[in-house]
This record gives structure tokens, C-alpha cells and sequence, in this order.
């Protein structure tokens, strides 16, 4: 009988540090998710900053060279740099998307090992049967 109640402690206080664990990575998922997203919107800042930037610059010169700072040529330059933009910005939203997606992935193999861990304390406690031992599992 004592071997039987050691063997439920034992689970019970696995299972508790289990949870314990689980909640540690799902906060540390949480707080690296957050800090991806803050980075990704000051990125995504900057290229909006830095294309303002640019067409300002392009229709400067444009002014200056006297060929007007709207119409035909300098609109399909401005619009030739938003879509650079666009693109860019795409490709940082992609990205995010991706290092998420990382991070989930290797909170489910995380959680899998876990389950694969307490699976193994079930089976792993011997229980005697005449001269050898044998799984709570057999």
C-alpha cells in the first residue's frame, strides 16, 4: 500500500510541476509574442516614415527640376514606392507570422515532451513481482 501511495504522490506533485511549467512557457510565449508585435509595428512605422520621407524628397526634386510635383511621371514614382513599401511591409508581417508560428510549434513539442515525461513516471515505478519488476502499465 505504501508503494501505491507514493506512486500518486508522485504523480500528483508531477502533474502540479507540470502545470507549473506550463504556465511558465505560456507567459514567456505570451511576453515574446507581445515584444514581436512591438517590434513589428515600430517597423512597420519606420518604412511609412521613411516612404513620406521619399516621395517628399522626389517631389522636391521634381519641383526643382521644374517638371511639377504631381502628374504622370512623379505619380508613377510615388506610386512605384508605395508598393516597394507595401512589399516591404509584407515581408515584415510574414516574418512575424513565421517566428510566431516558431514559438507555438515549440510550445507543442514542449507540451508533448511533458505528457511523454509523465507518462513515463507511470511506467517507470516498479512494482514487485517475485524477483523482477514490472510496469503499473504490464
Amino acid at each position: 500500500m505504501n508503494n501505491l501511495a507514493a506512486i500518486g504522490m508522485n504523480m500528483a506533485l508531477t502533474q502540479e510541476a507540470r502545470r507549473r511549467d506550463d504556465r511558465k512557457a505560456r507567459k514567456e510565449r505570451t511576453r515574446k509574442i507581445a515584444e514581436l508585435d512591438e517590434k513589428t509595428a515600430k517597423a512597420v512605422r519606420s518604412e511609412h516614415e521613411a516612404l513620406a520621407a521619399r516621395i517628399a524628397s522626389a517631389r522636391a526634386r521634381a519641383g526643382a527640376a521644374g517638371t511639377g510635383t504631381t502628374g504622370g511621371a512623379i505619380d508613377a514614382l510615388v506610386r512605384g514606392l508605395e508598393q516597394e513599401t507595401e512589399t516591404d511591409i509584407a515581408g515584415l508581417m510574414q516574418e512575424r507570422r513565421n517566428r510566431v508560428e516558431g514559438l507555438l510549434q515549440s510550445s507543442a513539442s514542449g507540451r508533448k515532451r511533458n505528457l511523454l515525461d509523465f507518462a513515463s513516471v507511470l511506467s517507470g515505478f516498479p512494482a514487485k513481482r517475485g524477483r523482477g519488476y514490472r510496469s503499473l502499465l504490464d
